[in-house]
């Protein structure tokens, strides 16, 4: 799985969701939360990442809907499977930072990279791995090909007829 669609799938959901947000903001009046929150790579914590930073307006059944809107396949339950492991990843935190009670608190910037890196590193190893399974990556580039030879057609086709 290549880090470029990567971005470009992670950006291209946020960009989405924003839109949808501000709309709602704009049209009805209604007071929504930005979709991926605060600044989620600057997470100290899964209490943090989950709690204030990252998407809460999908639900875990949400994503493999999404998975299978995308790919039109049958879900593969990774995505669950991601989140299925934060939320133990969430209960052994809390269960450890009740057990030290206060006593010992990490470096925030230590904090951070460790988030990140483990977030990465799990999102890498089990949330994508139905992406690299249902070749997205080629899909997507299918897509922008096609997409591409569609707005020549058009643009040839419009200087044709002037």
């Amino acid at each position: 799985m290549n880090f470029l669609y990567l971005f470009h799938t992670c950006f291209s959901i946020e960009l989405t969701l924003t839109i949808y947000a501000a709309l709602a903001r704009l049209l009805f009046r209604i007071d929504v939360d930005p979709p991926f929150g605060n600044y989620f790579f600057l997470s100290t914590s899964f209490q943090d990442f989950w709690g204030k930073r990252w998407n809460s307006m999908v639900p875990g059944l949400m994503h493999e809907l999404i998975v299978f809107y995308i790919g039109r396949k049958q879900p593969c339950w990774d995505a669950l499977g991601f989140l299925f492991l934060q939320g133990v990843c969430l209960a052994l935190e809390i269960k450890v930072k009740s057990s030290l009670n206060g006593k010992w608190k990490l470096n925030k910037l230590f904090s951070i990279l460790l988030m990140d890196g483990l977030l990465i590193c799990s999102c890498f190893r089990v949330f994508l791995r139905c992406f690299e399974r249902y070749k997205f990556p080629v899909m997507v580039t299918e897509d922008i090909a096609n997409f591409a030879k569609f707005l020549k057609n058009v643009l040839v086709n419009q200087s044709a007829l002037n």
